[in-house]
């Protein structure tokens, strides 16, 4: 990648840059610069590689409901910008406007405000909470709008039926009763990295201790038909952004689809509350509460709270195991992992479950 590149690409949105530093990257292979104009705004440069037509679709589609969902007053979310039309020739080839998105060689480019403030280090207090829900209520809103709004949607549609989310980690239940478990084992156990190893064995042995139960539960749901509606999926404490009791910006919207609103107050509150299982069941009380939820979707809602929490580990040891995560394990990474293995044995020692 040719260190100009960002702010080469951002031309074509009419930006010209004074400041760009690389802030993240990450296993999805998205690419994410911090940039700064002359004019002293920042900006969000995202480059991914993936370049189907499904694929540009699908995130034109999320870029549409980001920027409805700021017009519509939720100055919080990130209203990607639209680059300007025309062909141009750069150092990774010719780039192509695809509606909000940039494609070149290199793949996928996206531009949007960098939002202010910080996501919390520990709990929210009740206010923050109360926030949080609020807007969270107000974003799922928009995006019931605009799918209904839509005459042919990709991706976010308003419909009734079974949970995809539910019915995905029943597959990976069934992968891992089926023998993927063992060789999971077999392999932390080998693991170079020892830290990363032993975690990766405790999460095995929370796994193989739990995963019956985890499966009626998955069953019992996994054909209930349930309101379904667009979501972001991937909401959890570092992507709500805070100015003191404000939320100020909600961010990364890549993996958003249609599904249950639960799934998306499981993945957040989860990640604030962790192993504090009062605060949490008040936090889902209050969720449920407040959407008025059915015994079917409460019932829902506990499902993906324990689909999440004792499989969140298998994510990142099929990402060890399969060579994306090879040699040694960056500290982050061990952390974050040990974090999500804890919080499983702590989930399968409660009561709740």
């Amino acid at each position: 990648m040719n260190a100009e590149q960002p702010g080469f690409v951002a031309k074509r949105w009419g930006v010209e840059l004074q400041e760009c530093e690389k802030v993240s990257g990450g296993f999805s292979g998205a690419r994410v610069w911090k940039v700064q104009c002359r004019e002293g705004l920042q900006y969000a440069i995202r480059l991914t590689d993936c370049t189907e037509v499904t694929e540009i679709d699908r995130r034109n589609e999320l870029c549409e409901w980001m920027a409805a969902a700021f017009a519509g007053g939720l100055t919080c979310v990130p209203a990607p910008l639209k680059p300007i039309a025309g062909g141009l020739i750069g150092a990774c080839g010719s780039f192509q406007c695809r509606g909000y998105l940039l494609q070149d060689a290199a793949g996928l480019w996206q531009m949007e405000p960098w939002m202010p403030g910080e996501s919390l280090r520990g709990s929210p207090t009740a206010t923050q909470l109360s926030e949080a829900l609020g807007v969270l209520s107000r974003i799922h809103l928009s995006g019931r709008v605009l799918a209904v709004s839509s005459s042919s949607p990709v991706s976010l549609r308003v419909h009734v039926a079974a949970s995809p989310g539910i019915n995905r980690r029943l597959k990976i239940v069934l992968e891992l009763l089926s023998g993927f478990l063992d060789r999971l084992q077999a392999m932390a156990i080998a693991d170079s990295d020892r830290r990363f190893g032993r975690a990766a064995k405790r999460a095995c042995d929370v796994l193989r201790s739990s995963l019956q139960r985890l499966h009626a539960m998955l069953v019992a749901e996994s054909d209930v038909s349930v309101p379904l509606q667009p979501l972001l999926r991937d909401i959890w404490r570092p992507h709500v952004l805070y100015s003191g009791d404000r939320v100020t910006g909600v961010i990364d919207w890549n993996a958003a689809a249609t599904d249950h609103v639960s799934m998306d107050a499981t993945r957040l509150l989860r990640s604030w509350y962790r192993t504090d299982h009062e605060c949490l069941r008040l936090a889902y009380h209050q969720f449920c509460d407040d959407r008025r939820m059915t015994h079917h979707e409460r019932s829902l809602l506990r499902a993906f709270d324990a689909a999440n929490v004792l499989l969140s580990p298998v994510t990142w040891m099929r990402r060890r195991y399969t060579g994306v995560l090879a040699g040694s394990v960056d500290e982050s990474v061990c952390s974050r992992f040990e974090e999500l293995v804890t919080t499983a044995e702590s989930f399968f020692a409660s009561r709740s479950f």
